[in-house]
């Protein structure tokens, strides 16, 4: 029980550096679609051009909150083996 924890201990620590990195992702992706919006510089490209950083963009928020929702159910079944073996170490003592 206690190296499954681990392993998904592990596994949540990894899906929350990925978490990390697709946000940072997304962020960068939104920004460099920015100066394609109506009144910058760049407007005049924006069909030819800036429709694929929306897509990007897009793209790159979808995944990033899938990964936010598979972080946090990681997280909620680690915290869920670690009731379960502490409610096993309370029987087997009593």
């Amino acid at each position: 029980m206690a190296s499954e924890i681990e392993a998904a201990r592990e596994l949540a620590g990894y899906r929350n550096r990925q978490t990390i990195r697709w946000g940072v992702l997304t962020g960068v992706a939104i920004a460099c679609f920015t100066p394609f919006l109506q009144g910058f510089f760049l407007h005049k490209y924006a069909e030819s051009f800036g429709k694929y950083f929306l897509l990007v963009s897009l793209l790159c928020f979808t995944v990033f909150m899938w990964s936010v929702g598979m972080t946090i159910w990681l997280w909620w079944y680690v915290r869920t083996l670690e009731r379960e073996q502490r409610a096993k170490k309370r029987t087997s003592t009593i």
